[in-house]
């Protein structure tokens, strides 16, 4: 337990290298502090102020052991979002719009789903001051009751944030009641030129202006909500049907730039100057750090653009980081405030939410600088559940373009936010993950273009998620509605408002079906995991100037394709945060992206990684200086692992949507042309130095051998590996799907050369580009009687051979296994352990589709 209480202390702390404690609204500890309107500020599990050990066979719902449990049994929740504003009768009719409830409900039952969620929409209930209304239509008491009684659990999400493109459609931010707005003009967030933010996009219809979270006006009038709409809710947690609260949704200051946008009003700038004290307990400790003359604290102006050079990036992400300060405040006084009128854990589970992403530039909107999920904030208040929306880009009209947008997205952060999850569970050997929301469809632009969610598009959702360690999920949107002013809200939802079930229902009733049967087994599993690590750092989610890269797109996006890489080369590696990992001890080989810019913290793992005998490889740049733009003692020392120094470089700009590349030579058998992608540095190797070129620039017209991009050094010390561009960024692109055959197969043989170095070759893996496979056990046993291996096929229909073995994946090379596809529950071989690790085993697999076998010992 020793190394989790360190992953929580540096959470709470977030000295982040720039030395001073996270947090100055909550304090660097926020256990038994009074929250604003009663209750406490709680950081884990075990609810306010309390570490005891809950009983296995008390009442209630927990996570232990990596499970959900429910009165202590192991539950799977799967289901999804039908919204009681939403799904009711055009003229709003009390009657019609029950029966549509009630449909909807045992539609899901009859396709084995068991769980429900909802928003709870305060300005569809408090039409002006004192008008208050919850009957008919609105009857949240009636649409709970219906749910119970179709014997479904909820998880109900009284905001009061609730985003949900509420009340209007596209645009809409709800469910602040307008009317409140309009009369507290001085409790709205504001822009950094005094003006109310707007989180309307466009110039023209309804404003949406938003409350700055900690006025105390603001505050006020949610509690006035909370006292309406929580007796309902507890009614229903009375008779275990409602098992989780979520508390406000996706807070992460409106999903609008934190650069000049969101927020600047008197209430966030206090919290900001007070987030500076604590964090430099004197204004010349901040003078020194910003090169400033500040008066005092009050005296420091925030960023209102974007940093461009070194001199700018402290004060930058000191801004960033009370940002995040804010919004911890904020969750911990709605938690509170649910506490203080009686929603406490164990009852339910408390959760937080929020997508993984930042905002890239489309037809519908401009890139964006937003504050990024962070699991050691969202984690302090409730698990937090992972919103994932691969699929986002509208795509032409009457095409259907690519499965998804961001191809391992929903893979990568299942696992970072089942890594961040030890957090709350205070369990850092046992993952659990949750699907807040799940990619259910997607909505319009007002020119009427949409990206298309395809029933492929929603199969492989689930098998990224459920087979790297979701272990609960609920997909936005399952049913399609109205919007407050009559406009549909279809979101091409599994079910239309007219009861209409498409053919994405019927994927996900095939799901369903599955994880009925085998739900509760999955609960017991963890991926089998390769002794690789995805090192992280969330450093990189603040936007920096003067380094390698844009920080947020590298945060956000690059990650997920480093990982898709190795997973498709057969590698399923571990996603861990340099910052909440205490070493990299379990690891033979890690990889990192190094941007210039190198946190401390990661540098100390990378360097130990490599003084115990780890192969590391490292990418963008050497290593050049820590979080404040200055030489760093630690970070000097991850450079010294490769003597080379910078012959040249070259940057191409960001432009969203698009994937800029230059052309690379492969030095290795069956080599060829490939691509690096955003930034190229090249290398010359120090006089006596033990470097090996593996990749080198490849000349315009010519397209002779230019100089050195990856080299590997073989001594002294483990072998390492520095490549001085991004092999990967095309994994997190819909430009991975047509890319060419030869350059998946050449980035596959570049990861096998470098992970053979740390004396690895793949255990569970599939022989065909575009195709992965990796597997799920129970790591209690050494060879458990079933083990789940799920594959996925990107590409055209095909047979694909599946290979799995070794000492990590369960099975045992001398015992026989059924091998069973238990979402077509179809059987598909019988073979001995030894066969399936080496000649493997053959079936054929349609187009962007994929497979559950299970293996089952005889």
């Amino acid at each position: 337990m020793k190394s989790v209480e360190a992953r929580v202390l540096v959470a709470l702390t977030f000295a982040a290298g720039v030395g001073a404690a996270w947090g100055a609204g909550c304090g660097s500890d926020p256990e038994g502090q009074p929250a604003a309107d009663g209750g406490t500020l709680p950081t884990g599990q075990d609810g306010a102020g309390g570490d005891a050990e809950v009983p296995v066979d008390k009442k209630g719902v927990r996570i232990r052991e990596g499970r959900l449990e429910i009165d202590g049994k192991p539950t799977y929740l799967f289901g999804g979002e039908v919204q009681y504003f939403r799904v009711r009768d055009a003229g709003f009719d009390g009657p019609k719009t029950q029966a549509l409830w009630k449909d909807t409900f045992a539609r899901m039952r009859a396709a084995k789903m068991n769980l429900v969620t909802t928003y709870f929409a305060w300005d569809y209930h408090h039409g002006g001051p004192g008008a208050w209304d919850f009957t008919g239509a609105r009857d949240a008491d009636a649409y709970l009751s219906a749910a119970c009684n179709e014997g479904l659990k909820v998880v109900a999400k009284p905001g009061p944030l609730i985003t949900a493109e509420w009340p209007r459609g596209f645009g809409s931010f709800g469910a602040v009641p307008d009317w409140w707005k309009e009369q507290n003009q001085d409790a709205l967030a504001k822009k950094a030129d005094g003006s109310n933010f707007d989180f309307a996009p466009l110039p023209v219809g309804a404003r949406s202006y938003q409350p700055t979270y900690l006025h105390p006006k603001y505050l006020a009038a949610v509690g006035e909500w909370f006292d309406r709409i929580v007796p309902i809710i507890r009614k229903h947690i009375a008779t275990g049907c409602v098992v989780g609260v979520q508390v406000d949704n996706e807070t992460n200051l409106y999903w609008s730039d934190r650069f000049g946008t969101v927020d600047y009003s008197d209430t966030a700038l206090a919290h900001y100057r007070a987030f500076l004290k604590t964090r430099y307990a004197s204004i010349a400790a901040l003078n020194a750090a910003y090169g400033t003359s500040a008066a005092s604290f009050d005296a420091v102006v925030p960023p209102s653009k974007l940093p461009e050079t070194l001199a700018d990036d402290v004060p930058a992400r000191d801004w960033y980081d009370a940002g995040q300060s804010y919004v911890a405040e904020y969750l911990g006084t709605i938690r509170g405030m649910l506490e203080s009128r009686g929603i406490k854990e164990p009852d339910v589970l408390f959760s937080t939410n929020d997508s993984p992403f930042t905002v890239v530039g489309t037809v519908a909107n401009a890139a964006r600088n937003i504050l990024v999920h962070d699991g050691r904030v969202k984690n302090r208040f409730g698990i937090a559940g992972l919103d994932t929306y691969p699929k986002q880009v509208p795509d032409l009209p009457g095409q259907s373009g690519p499965i998804t947008n961001f191809p391992f997205q929903a893979d990568y952060y299942t696992k970072l936010y089942g890594h961040f999850g030890a957090i709350y569970t205070k369990d850092a050997t046992r993952k659990f993950a949750f699907g807040a929301e799940l990619q259910g469809g997607f909505y319009a632009l007002p020119t009427g273009i949409l990206p298309v969610v395809s029933p492929e598009s929603t199969d492989q959702l689930l098998v990224k998620t459920v087979g790297h360690g979701m272990k609960g999920g609920s997909f936005y949107i399952l049913r399609g509605g109205l919007n407050v002013d009559g406009s549909s809200y279809d979101f091409q939802a599994a079910l239309g408002l007219d009861g209409q079930e498409r053919a994405r229902f019927d994927v996900m009733r095939r799901w369903a079906g599955f994880l009925a049967r085998y739900g509760e087994k999955l609960q017991a599993t963890e991926d089998v995991e390769d002794p690789v690590a995805v090192v992280q750092d969330i450093a990189y989610a603040a936007p920096q100037g003067g380094t390698d890269d844009d920080h947020q797109q590298l945060y956000t996006n690059e990650y997920s394709g480093l990982y898709g890489w190795l997973l498709e080369a057969g590698f399923n590696a571990a996603v861990v945060d340099a910052s909440t990992t205490a070493d990299l001890g379990a690891y033979k080989a890690a990889f990192f992206l190094a941007p210039k810019m190198v946190s401390p913290a990661a540098a100390k793992l990378l360097v130990d990684l490599h003084d115990k005998g780890g192969f590391l490889a490292q990418f963008v740049d050497r290593g050049s200086f820590g979080l404040d733009g200055k030489a760093n003692a630690d970070v000097a020392k991850v450079a010294a692992l490769f003597p080379v120094d910078p012959d040249g470089s070259y940057a191409w700009p960001r432009i969203p949507r698009t994937i800029a590349y230059g052309d690379l030579n492969e030095l290795m058998p069956g080599s060829g042309a490939l691509r690096g992608y955003w930034h190229q540095t090249y290398w010359k190797a120090r006089a006596g130095a033990a470097v090996t070129p593996f990749l080198v620039e490849r000349t315009a017209i010519t397209g002779q051998n230019g100089r050195p991009i990856g080299v590997t050094v073989d001594g002294p010390g483990a072998p390492r590996a520095l490549v001085g561009t991004y092999l990967s960024s095309v994994y997190n692109s819909d430009a991975y799907y047509s890319d060419p055959v030869e350059s998946i197969q050449r980035r596959r043989a570049i990861a096998r050369f470098l992970l053979a170095k740390a004396g690895l070759t793949p255990q569970v893996y599939t022989d065909e580009p575009r195709t992965m496979a990796w597997g799920r056990r129970d790591p209690s046993t050494p060879n458990p009687a079933e083990v789940f291996l799920f594959v996925e096929n990107d590409a055209e229909a095909r047979t694909v051979h599946l290979h799995a073995g070794g000492p990590r994946s369960g099975l045992d090379p001398n015992a026989t296994y059924t091998l069973r596809d238990e979402l077509t529950e179809q059987p598909i071989a019988t073979l001995t352990g030894a066969a399936l690790a080496s000649a493997g085993v053959a079936f054929p697999m349609p187009k962007e589709s994929s497979r559950v076998l299970v293996a089952t010992r005889k």
